[in-house]
């Protein structure tokens, strides 16, 4: 008898599980009906039935078997056929719907190994042949270098589609991990760029769904490929491609020991389902061992994903690396696999950013960032300086033990108060919390914690007026335009302009990198954005469209830029992060005008500033000067002596420039020049707190 092939085996089981609901008296007219014009399912039927125990367990295991060898067979048979230019020459693996060759290039033309997939002959149904073609379409679209490409495609001669791809010859991740023994923060490297790999599929709307140790392969120059898109799903439509697979109801496209519990539910999938199935890698990755323990029961797995959380990696990890894993990597793996989707990370991204942060003795996103925590790892980065701060420490509290004793009072009167205004902060009593907070204020407590909590309790009792949401990570930038109608804002990877009266986010105005600044030409028309990524972009404000990218010279390297600010006429000028270097460039035509040696305004914490003329340009920086050019030669017009300058700024009104300092005891002094004459004309002290940036208004009134 020919072998049965799978779809007629369903339908076998299929009338024989219907058989055996029925009275025995009715089966045998139920097998007439439903075999009419088949005998030999009815023999099969037939014989089923007479030797059927009380359940159909039994068959359907036995069904199972033989499915799993119509195709092991059916696999094996291709070897040495001839596929295209390519000839099968060796079985690599076999999935669920179809099996993967080594294949060779046959037509004498060169030499090549690649990767075959194609279905197996037992297994050539519609959903299966629409799925490989689903697939075949999105690894074209994918061109990522963690990312097995796709290197041709098309049908057999039986009308199957099939896939060819670059051949990985490697091991698995858990695998290779194994076989070279490595850190854990070799560990980690690795997954970091399957992290890159998957925030590339996720940023062209494509959901792995299947991410598993099997299907991240290592090559042999260490790099991890990730392949098998076979159940990936789009997150949204996509013109040009029109999938043609559909996912049934109730069936479950997943491997079951790295599938997310809204996998095991059946809910709405995302980018999170990735998230979740990576951290249940990179947990077996670092200890060795799957996260949920097998069960024979399907049922009982899914409801262990769905309900139980599993143990900290550092509890069940090789003893070795247990110290590594105690802590913030803890964290990060269970926050990773955190049973509700909204609490994992938001992105592969954010995942990365936090391995990186961890790689880097930094502290982590995925444990709250208390005072002690930070503390903790600054310590561990700083052992020798904080040991020597200690000991001058403990030196200075000897010789000043008396006055300790003296001041001992006022400071648990001090120290009463703030706990009263923090206790009632607490409490949300924001006008107590405030009275307390000020009293300890007044008594000198002016420290970091006494300033947020004040700022906090104060900021409370104000109305809010607008709030501008959906940032990308910190926002490094707000600024009003001219006619007050705009806002500008400028996170970690992109600008932003709002309706000022509504908080409306008009436009989006994208980067590669952290925008360090949004500042607006003096009609409000455009506004220029500078970034790490080594661009200055000019945008129309009306339409929210690039006028023009601006860039550093190409032997610089990649350039992090600080700040951008127009000038006369088309002149963009934009200071580097530290403040060594200034670019000057023709905003109309593009061209790059000149580079400033700025080297006596050195940063980090640099600033630009044109004069409202446009006839001087200033750079500041931790000094020790204020630079001062004369735009229309650029030539050095004036060295004004001032260290540690974070912000600079031109009177609108008058030809007099003022500075922040931030040296000398007090760190609050604020400088007035007078360009004219070249000379200091004022100087102040603020009177409480650090000053970082100021401005003028765009109607100061002139004053001596």
């Amino acid at each position: 008898m020919p072998a049965m092939s799978t779809e007629r085996w369903h339908r076998v089981v299929e009338l024989f599980e219907q058989a055996l609901e029925l009275p025995e008296a009715e089966r045998a007219g139920f097998v007439d009906s439903a075999c009419a014009g088949d005998a030999e399912m009815h023999r099969e039927l037939q014989a089923l039935l007479a030797n059927a125990p009380a359940t159909g367990a039994w068959l359907r295991d036995a069904i199972g078997a033989e499915v799993q060898q119509l195709a092991s067979d059916a696999a094996r048979a291709q070897i040495g056929r001839r596929i295209g230019p390519f000839r099968l020459v060796r079985l690599l693996g076999r999935g669920g719907m179809g099996a993967v060759y080594l294949a060779e290039r046959d037509d004498a033309q060169f030499s090549q190994r690649v990767a075959i997939k194609m279905l197996s002959y037992a297994i050539g149904s519609s959903e299966a042949i629409a799925r490989l073609r689903d697939e075949r379409q999105i690894l074209a679209a994918l061109e990522h270098p963690n990312i097995v490409r796709l290197l041709d495609g098309g049908s057999t001669d039986d009308g199957l589609p099939y896939l060819v791809m670059e051949y990985i010859d490697g091991p698995t991740i858990t695998a290779y991990a194994e076989q070279h023994q490595l850190s854990v923060r070799a560990r980690i490297g690795l997954i970091r760029q399957v992290c890159a790999a998957l925030q590339y599929a996720h940023q062209n709307l494509v959901i792995h769904r299947d991410i598993k140790p099997s299907n991240i392969l290592v090559d042999a120059g260490g790099a991890p490929k990730i392949l098998d898109f076979g159940i990936a799903k789009l997150l949204a439509p996509i013109a040009s491609f029109e999938p043609e697979a559909r996912t049934r109801t109730g069936f479950p496209m997943f491997t079951l020991a790295y599938a997310s519990p809204e996998q095991a539910r059946g809910a709405v999938v995302s980018t999170a389902t990735d998230v979740y199935s990576l951290g249940m890698v990179l947990y077996e990755l670092v200890t060795g061992q799957p996260a949920h323990p097998t069960t024979a029961s399907a049922l009982e797995s899914l409801q262990v994903i769905c309900e139980v959380d599993p143990p900290r990696p550092s509890a069940v990890g090789p003893r070795a690396p247990r110290r590594e894993l105690a802590g913030d990597l803890d964290n990060i793996i269970l926050k990773a696999l955190h049973k509700e989707p909204a609490r994992r990370y938001a992105s592969m991204e954010h995942l990365a950013d936090d391995f990186g942060r961890w790689l880097d003795g930094m502290p982590v996103a995925a444990r709250p960032s208390t005072v002690a925590y930070r503390v903790r790892k600054f310590v561990r980065r700083n052992k020798v300086p904080v040991i020597a701060a200690i000991l001058a420490v403990g030196i200075v509290l000897a010789m000043c033990n008396t006055r300790a004793a003296r001041e001992l009072a006022e400071v648990r009167l001090t120290a009463g108060y703030v706990d009263q205004g923090r206790q009632a902060l607490l409490d949300d009593k924001h006008l107590e919390a405030a009275a307390y907070l000020t009293a300890a204020w007044r008594r000198d407590d002016r420290s970091p914690a006494v300033a947020f909590m004040l700022a906090r309790a104060v900021e409370a009792l104000r109305p809010e007026r607008l709030r501008l949401a959906g940032h990308d990570g910190t926002v490094w930038w707000a600024e009003f335009s001219p006619s007050g109608k705009q806002i500008a804002t400028a996170d970690d990877r992109c600008a932003r302009l709002w309706n000022a009266g509504t908080g409306e986010l008009l436009f989006t105005l994208p980067h590669d990198d952290m925008v360090a600044s949004a500042v607006f030409s003096a009609d409000g028309r455009r506004v220029a954005t500078a970034s790490y990524d080594g661009s200055v972009r000019v945008w129309d404000t009306a339409t929210g469209h690039r006028v023009v990218s601006l860039t550093g010279p190409a032997q610089d390297g990649r350039i992090h830029y600080r700040k951008a600010v127009f000038g006369r006429g088309d002149m963009i000028a934009a200071v580097r992060w530290d403040g060594s270097l200034a670019d000057v460039w023709d905003a109309r035509s593009g061209v790059r005008v000149t580079t400033i040696d700025n080297a006596a305004a050195r940063g980090p914490d640099v600033d630009i500033a044109v004069s409202p003329d446009g006839r001087w340009l200033a750079i500041a920086g931790q000094g020790p000067e204020v630079q001062v050019w004369d735009t229309t030669g650029w030539t050095r017009v004036a060295s004004l002596p001032a260290k540690d300058v974070p912000s600079i700024a031109f009177d609108p009104a008058r030809p007099r420039i003022a500075t922040v300092s931030r040296s000398g005891v007090s760190r609050r002094v604020f400088t007035r020049w007078c360009m004219d004459r070249k000379r200091q004309s004022r100087r102040s002290r603020a009177g409480m707190g650090c000053i970082q940036r100021f401005a003028r208004s765009h109607a100061a009134r002139p004053s001596r």
